[in-house]
């Protein structure tokens, strides 16, 4: 199972993953956690929006 590093994401599918390995099925947990910026131009603060984009990769491997 891959999961991004969000706290609610981490705590829900951690917990569906220890039910599924209750139930006698293996599985595993990979948690991926990158983050990527976006310069706002214009604005006091550098970091803008932010999100993740490497997860695809992670994905299509």
């Amino acid at each position: 199972m891959i999961i991004a590093n969000y706290t609610g994401d981490v705590l829900n599918f951690g917990i569906a993953c220890e039910k599924v390995k209750a139930q006698g099925h293996a599985i595993e947990m990979v948690t991926v956690g990158e983050d990527c910026a976006l310069l706002n131009t214009g604005r006091i603060s550098l970091a803008g929006r932010r999100g993740m984009c490497g997860i695809v990769f992670v994905i299509k491997v």
